[in-house]
């Protein structure tokens, strides 16, 4: 190699390492004269230069690549991690959310039971407990067969007869314990019968019951199951006592606190039905209802109520109520109809002969 030509390639070289960027063939002039002038071996020792940059800076972005890909694989494992626990979270959530939702499904049942059991507490008096027309007492004293009748007896009540699934449930509700109790349930006449009269309809014997009718006459209810059994007198059991709500025929309507008879025929007296009176109205919630009672329960749609006027304007009840609300229609007459098409009461002559409905206080 000539002195000219190392010249030449040391020049070329040194123009190359100031350069920051990669040799392009026709940026400057300088690429074109070492393109176009130097030797083949100084255009060769150019481009393995170049080479060797362009791997040295392909190196690089490997490294940085890798970098980055090392830093991506770092925050993919902690986002999966973060989205598993967030996934294990929700479904724990989402867990004590149905656990709760149970409880206070739970929770409202056995309030709506104590407002039930709340309400029929007062609509009978003292300790009797009310459901559908009758009251329930249960004695907790340990007694024989004999023993548990006498006791009803002195309440002027029965042993309880059950005449549905419904009544056997609330019998097992008000005994809220894991004991035996008598019911009203005796073997006479080779028939099973009631000591209250009622009509033997419902039963619920345990398995294999009854047995040895003759030995055993008598029922009692097992109230840890709800199921009867059949014993003799000289067992020992709780008492639940049970006696009508009403008078008679009357019916009891909890929003009047009230016995309700409808009576049809003339002649019949209120006072019959335990003290009863001709119903007395106080507000228009009640005319309504004894608007829709008169015409139930004695298919007319007029009947008497309890109102008498005494001077030309003044009005008042026959149970010595207050005479606190009306809706007399002008008339000269002394007695009282309600109209159950209009609601509205009508005066009328009071020897004349009306359907009527009694009201009376409940016996319990």
């Amino acid at each position: 190699m000539t002195s000219l030509s190392f010249l030449l390639i040391l020049k070329a070289l040194l123009l190359l390492a100031d350069s920051s960027t990669h040799y392009q063939e026709k940026e400057s002039p300088v690429g074109d004269f070492v393109r176009e002038e130097l030797p083949e071996d100084a255009r060769l020792a150019v481009c393995r230069r170049k080479s060797e940059l362009l791997d040295i800076k392909l190196k690089e972005r490997d490294n940085e690549l890798a970098v980055k890909t090392c830093e991506l694989t770092a925050l993919s494992g902690d986002f999966n991690k973060s989205l598993l626990y967030l996934r294990e979270t929700n479904s724990k959530l989402q867990n004590e959310l149905k656990a709760s939702q149970v409880t206070v499904k739970n929770l409202e049942g056995k309030v709506a039971k104590l407002e039930t059991t709340l309400k029929n507490s007062m609509e009978c008096r003292g300790n009797w407990v009310y459901f559908n027309g009758y009251c329930y007492k249960i004695a907790n004293q340990a007694v024989n067969k004999t023993t548990s009748a006498a006791l009803c007896e002195r309440e002027n009540a029965h042993l309880v007869s059950i005449h549905s699934r419904e009544e056997n449930n609330f019998i097992l509700e008000l005994s809220q314990g894991d004991y035996w109790t008598w019911i009203g349930l005796q073997w006479a006449d080779e028939e099973w019968v009631w000591s209250d009269g009622s009509a033997f309809d419902y039963s619920n014997w345990a398995l294999r019951e009854p047995n040895r009718i003759e030995e055993n006459p008598w029922g009692r209810v097992q109230f840890s199951s709800g199921s009867w059994f059949n014993y003799g007198n000289t067992q020992f059991s709780v008492t639940i006592c049970k006696k009508r709500k009403c008078f008679g025929d009357g019916v009891y309507y909890p929003d009047l606190r009230a016995c309700i008879l409808g009576v049809k025929e003339p002649g019949s007296v209120c006072k019959k039905m335990g003290g009863g009176h001709l119903v007395s109205i106080h507000n228009a919630f009640q005319n309504t209802l004894f608007a829709e009672l008169q015409q139930n329960l004695t298919g007319s749609s007029v009947g008497l109520i309890g109102a008498i006027r005494i001077v030309k304007t003044d009005w008042v009840w026959s149970d010595a109520t207050s005479f606190d609300y009306s809706k007399i229609l002008a008339s000269t007459d002394d007695c009282l109809i309600l109209d159950s098409q209009d609601q509205m009461w009508k005066a009328v002559n009071c020897d004349a002969t009306f359907s009527f409905l009694c009201s009376s206080r409940p016996l319990s």
